[in-house]
């Protein structure tokens, strides 16, 4: 293995990839960012340029998400924090300081790196593996929703694990809610929003009062599929939907189909961390990108490296 290794980044679409591969392989070489030059001096293969299809995938993946932006603006404009229409992101404290609850907070960002020790502490990561873990990239939810106290029954904590709340607590719960131009949910889409979860747990971890006395991250996560909204676009044509409030309950209704069992995903999120990163970034730098498992599977058709199989 070359002395220089290039620069690595660890972001959510690289995750998301290899939920969905599961190749160790995949995995070791997402992790290098797309410098060419940097990349063939080091020996290290150079990704292929996306295909047409991804690209047309992920084009029609942000339409979805605009349109649904435009629609919830319009709809209870008095409930949504955004900036540009969802078109850009906001920052996260910038975007709790404008709200009231209950509201949708579109494209909020938050930098998981800037107290990656945190969560990796909070995970028993040693400090051994922690260094294996490259710089993590900036994380953006497509919507947050905060709700009123009391509406939630146990909150995430910084651990990953699960905690039921006492019936005075009066913190503001908040849902991670992701949009996806799908039909039918899958793992690797469930264990996304997990993802966000445990790291906007963190963030909370990492403030100081009264921002971390005031809010919690609920284990109410969504995912907003691509399917008809029954409710909500019923009550959008009645007379009782001129009350924004009533649009919001209607809305919620519906996402209730797309709720992720955050027991079931959140461990494929701590394994990733604990064992899957450090473990292949060991093995890839000490012997050789080539010696790095991997596998074929009809999962490989998305993969970029694929043709280093």
């Amino acid at each position: 293995m070359p002395k220089a290794i290039p620069k690595r980044e660890l972001s959510k679409s690289k995750f998301a990839m290899f939920m969905r591969t599961k190749c160790d392989r995949e995995l070791y070489l997402s992790l290098f960012s797309n410098r060419p030059k940097e990349l063939a001096a080091a020996g290290i293969p150079i990704p292929l340029k996306s295909r047409p299809g991804v690209q047309l995938i992920t084009a029609s993946g942000r339409e979805f998400e605009y349109e649904q932006y435009d629609l919830l603006v319009s709809s209870i404009p008095t409930h949504v924090v955004h900036k540009n229409n969802g078109r850009a992101s906001m920052e996260f404290s910038e975007a709790l300081d404008e709200l009231e609850a209950p509201a949708l907070i579109l494209q909020p960002q938050i930098e998981p790196e800037e107290f990656r020790d945190i969560a990796f502490g909070y995970l028993n990561i040693s400090p051994e593996s922690r260094a294996l873990i490259p710089k993590l990239s900036g994380l953006r939810p497509d919507v947050l929703f905060v709700g009123k106290a009391g509406t939630a029954e146990y909150e995430i904590l910084a651990d990953g694990s699960r905690r039921r709340l006492e019936g005075d607590d009066q913190r503001l719960p908040i849902s991670v809610i992701d949009l996806k131009n799908i039909a039918e949910a899958n793992a690797s889409y469930s264990a996304e929003v997990c993802l966000y979860a445990f790291f906007l747990a963190n963030w909370f971890a990492a403030q100081a009062a009264p921002v971390a006395d005031r809010y919690f991250v609920s284990d109410q996560v969504y995912l907003w599929r691509h399917v008809e909204m029954p409710r909500f676009s019923k009550i959008l044509s009645t007379k009782a939907g001129g009350d924004e409030l009533k649009r919001l309950e209607a809305l919620l209704n519906d996402l209730k189909d797309g709720l992720v069992n955050y027991l079931v995903y959140m461990p494929s999120v701590r394994r990733f961390f604990v064992e899957d990163v450090p473990g292949v970034v060991q093995k890839g730098d000490s012997e050789g990108w080539e010696s790095v498992e991997y596998h074929v599977n009809p999962r490989c058709g998305s993969c970029a490296v694929s043709y280093t199989h």
